[in-house]
């Protein structure tokens, strides 16, 4: 069940967001939209953490021009 995990996208600006895991087809989904005040490089994390505290995290560098 997506209310199992807890899904937090951290933007590499400072700034961090709780996302709501949701049902997609067979698997789970998260997304959110944010804005960067300035241009330049950024690691973008996501952590998805379950009920039981096992967590997995990735990360993609971005460029915002």
């Amino acid at each position: 069940m997506a209310a199992d995990y807890t899904v937090v996208i951290t933007w590499g600006d400072g700034i961090s967001t709780p996302v709501a895991a949701t049902t997609s087809g067979s698997g789970f989904a998260a997304g959110a939209t944010h804005g960067y005040r300035h241009t330049g490089k950024y690691s973008v994390a996501i952590t998805i953490t379950d009920t039981g505290g096992a967590s997995l995290t990735r990360s993609k560098s971005i460029t915002v021009r």
